[in-house]
């Protein structure tokens, strides 16, 4: 079984992170780290109004 020391991870981690970052501002030039695409409204309104409802839903079952 092979076994990696936790500081070569996190050492190969940081030298993939900027690579990483770029590829993705490619893809979708609003990129932001630790930003998930249902948190930033929709272009499409009825999408929008959708994930709305979604979420209210959803804040009602956890106040329950």
């Amino acid at each position: 079984m092979k076994t990696a020391k936790l500081s070569d991870i996190r050492k190969r981690n940081a030298q993939r992170r900027p690579h990483a970052l770029r590829a993705a501002r490619c893809v979708n030039p609003d990129f932001v780290p630790g930003m998930r695409t249902s948190d930033r409204p929709r272009k499409n309104p009825h999408k929008q109004r959708i994930l709305e409802e979604m979420q209210e839903k959803e804040d009602e079952l956890q106040r329950r």
